[in-house]
């Protein structure tokens, strides 16, 4: 039997471990320290601004809008039960403060653990960014006042936020891109929503496009997710790097999938039940309790 093409130990040894050196030290060490406190500051202040402006914006009704604010019926089904305006308005703020708390406050608790490891500098750098623009809060800010559409754009889930939590799903832990092409998948992403951030293309623009287009980009991106964990636990991962992997896995199933059924296959039942609107986002805090435990 020919050996020549057969794996060695070291090569075996070398896919399994290789890479997975992910210390940042030097100059380096101060850049990415720098822009994590910068951006959380930033996104901070955003939400200073942010509140009493989404307080005050719930307070208005509307009659055909997609936002949190109410129309005349649910305002009335409200008053049924004995819930105010005011009380609305309070309930919908507090539980888009929690949310992104919640985001923040693991973000800030991996930095200070592990503020020397790029990996876990990009879970904290991602949670921040698509933590805090996930909510409410920013784009009624945004809306409301223009002059404030570029900065919460650029702290967004779709181009701070979402691309870098892609990356970091992709790495996570070893530092790699396993199998290699998911890299091209992370970067396709990036691109994608960055350029529907900024760019007026049409072909980047899903809201001129069939809604199943944008249906198809989430399933490529998720799609390639699990199958990177598939295969790292399969063929690279450690015994300690499995148990870590099975965190992912569980985050990321109940996260989204809790997400999409509230949000997408149940939306009449929050229609009805107007107080559990936007209760969604509580499942994807799942997703960040997971990370969490991975890395620390």
């Amino acid at each position: 039997m020919s050996l020549r093409h057969a794996p060695t130990p070291t090569s075996m040894n070398h896919e399994r471990h290789g890479g997975t050196n992910t210390r940042i030290a030097g100059r380096w060490l101060f850049v990415t320290r720098l822009s994590f406190v910068v951006v959380s500051i930033f996104t901070l202040l955003l939400y200073v601004i942010g509140t009493p402006v989404y307080f005050a914006y719930l307070h208005t009704l509307c009659t055909d809008c997609l936002d949190d604010r109410l129309n005349p019926d649910k305002l009335q089904a409200l008053h049924a039960l004995g819930i105010s305006i005011t009380t609305y308005a309070v309930y919908m703020v507090a539980l888009n403060l929690l949310f992104a708390l919640v985001y923040f406050a693991v973000a800030a608790l991996i930095f200070w653990r592990k503020s020397d490891d790029w990996i876990a500098w990009l879970a904290s750098f991602s949670l921040v960014a698509f933590g805090a623009s996930f909510p409410s809060i920013p784009a009624v800010l945004a809306a409301v006042h223009p002059v404030w559409q570029l900065p919460v754009t650029l702290v967004s889930e779709d181009v701070l936020g979402f691309p870098s939590l892609v990356i970091f799903f992709f790495r996570v832990r070893t530092g790699r891109f396993v199998p290699r092409w998911t890299r091209w998948v992370a970067v396709g992403t990036a691109v994608m929503f960055v350029a529907t951030s900024f760019l007026a293309v049409p072909f980047f623009n899903f809201s001129t496009r069939p809604g199943l287009l944008f249906l198809l980009v989430q399933l490529v991106v998720f799609g390639s997710l699990v199958f990177s964990q598939v295969y790292r636990y399969r063929h690279v991962s450690t015994p300690v790097e499995r148990q870590q992997t099975k965190w992912i896995v569980f985050g990321v199933a109940v996260g989204l999938l809790g997400f999409l059924l509230l949000g997408v296959f149940l939306p009449a039942f929050l229609q009805v039940f107007i107080p559990l609107q936007n209760l969604d986002l509580l499942l994807v805090v799942i997703l960040v309790t997971s990370i969490m435990f991975v890395l620390l």
